[in-house]
């Protein structure tokens, strides 16, 4: 063996001016025995040398163990290499392994590392880990692994990676985690990043995941996202978020934003539920803009929950500017399941530009329960150039015993050519004691004169009334 290593460093270093090789052997009565060589070898290319050992040892538990290394230098560069391994043969029986190599000459240098190891026992467990380093003309980059696991009755397992670069057309880096546990609370997690940097622009992006598997189930997820360039910049963020337990639920959000030479924006979203008795969900949204054409933003909500007093209601608004005008809009509802169930509506709007300005409101509301009831109500309003107005509406009805109705109309009108205005009242009610009443009332004044007029109506439905009044006609 040693005759053939110097053969072939002889051969590599083309007839070395000197070379040397020794080795030993020894062996014990007891069972153990041991080997090592070394040599090394010079010559006008280089030198280089050379060893190694084993060793062995008899006793019930029995061990061995392996060691080698290469070492060499010349004008093309130099390099090393190491390996070592060892096992044991015992009840608790493991195995081990290492290795590391390096180079260098003149078109860069690189490094690398690995090591590795497993134990036998009850509590069983693996190892692994490696690393690599380069650098040359071009860049240079390094990456490093590390995974672990465990055969127990609480098994898990673990793993790392990390990787980065460096070069003319730019830089970038990665980082990820994973982990799982396998007892009665299972659980497993990951996580990742990245980064990346260059002439074009720059950018980032993490993302984490975790989920658990006992009696309370969960399971949670994350990642984020940024990024940056002539062109303009953005980010986005994201969370999911579920467990599986006797009050089961889930939630989400999302965000993003965005900014350029067209102009910018930004939107969020939430999201959220629960499986309980007490059902529930809620839901929100909102989302900008703003460029050279103009700018606006909107923003909603919803929740609803579904236990006994059963719910829901929404919201929503609106709103805008630009160079033709400026307008808003909001709108509400709401409405609830349980035996005094009801309902209630909004809504409201507001536009200006350079013809006029205007704005409208509405409101409904209405009760299911025994006293039964129901309203209205509307406005709106406008001016321009060529005039101004105004018109106002309520409504209003209840069912129950004492039911009744009412009724109110009034609207307002200005401009080039006179104004006017009218009014309207009506009302009713269906009880034991009926009646009934109407008013109206309307005026105008222009150029050609002014005017008004009013009317009004009542009715009764009362027995003893009708008939005094009967009597005194």
């Amino acid at each position: 063996m040693r005759k053939i290593t110097r053969g072939m460093a002889a051969g590599a270093l083309a007839l070395p001016l000197i070379v040397g090789a020794t080795g030993v052997a020894s062996a014990q009565t007891s069972g153990d025995s041991t080997y090592q060589q070394s040599g090394s070898a010079a010559g006008p290319h280089g030198a280089g040398s050379w060893y190694t050992g084993v060793s062995s040892q008899g006793s019930t538990d029995g061990v061995s163990s392996f060691e080698m290394g290469h070492n060499w230098a010349g004008k093309y560069g130099a390099g090393s290499n190491s390996t070592e391994a060892s096992t044991e043969g015992g009840d608790e029986g493991g195995s081990s392994y290492k290795h590391s190599q390096n180079s260098a000459g003149k078109h860069g240098a690189g490094s690398s590392s690995t090591e590795a190891s497993t134990e036998g026992g009850d509590e069983g467990g693996s190892s692994y880990k490696h690393s690599q380093n380069s650098a040359g003309k071009h860049g240079a980059g390094s990456s490093s692994t590390e995974a672990s696991t465990e055969g127990g009755d609480e098994g898990g397992s673990s793993y790392k990676h990390s990787q980065n670069s460096a070069g003319k057309h730019g830089a970038g880096s990665s980082s990820t985690e994973a982990s799982t546990e396998g007892g009665d609370e299972g659980g497993s997690s990951y996580k990742h990043s990245q980064n990346s940097a260059g002439k074009h622009g720059a950018g980032s992006s993490s993302t984490e995941a975790s989920t658990e598997g006992g009696d309370e189930g969960g399971s949670s997820y994350k990642h984020s996202q940024n990024s940056a360039g002539k062109h303009g910049a953005g980010s986005s963020s994201t969370e999911a978020s579920t467990e599986g337990g006797d009050e089961g639920g889930s939630s989400y959000k999302h965000s993003q934003n965005s900014a350029g030479k067209h102009g910018a924006g930004s939107s969020s979203t939430e999201a959220s539920t629960e499986g309980g008795d007490e059902g529930g969900s809620s839901y929100k949204h909102s989302q900008n803009s703003a460029g050279k054409h103009g700018a606006g933003s909107s923003s909603t909500e919803a929740s609803t929950e579904g236990g006994d007093e059963g719910g829901s209601s929404y919201k929503h608004s609106q709103n805008s500017a630009g160079k033709h005008g400026a307008g808003s809009s909001s709108t509400e509802a709401s409405t609830e399941g349980g035996d005094e169930g009801g309902s209630s509506y909004k809504h409201s709007q507001n536009s200006a530009g350079k013809h006029g300005a205007g704005s409208s409101s509405t409101e409904a509301s209405t009760e299911g329960g025994d006293e039964g009831g129901s309203s209205y109500k509307h406005s709106q309003n406008s001016a321009g150039k060529h005039g101004a107005g105004s018109n106002s509406t309520e409504a209003s009805t209840e069912g129950g015993d004492e039911g009744g109705s009412s009724y109110k109309h009034s609207q307002n009108s200005a401009g080039k050519h006179g104004a006017g205005s009218s009014s309207t009242e009506a009302s009713t009610e269906g009880g034991d004691e009926g009646g009934s009443s109407y008013k109206h009332s309307q005026n105008s004044a222009g150029k050609h004169g002014a005017g008004s007029s009013s009317t009004e109506a009542s009715t009764n439905q009362d027995n003893q009334k009708g008939l005094l009044s009967g009597l005194l006609g």
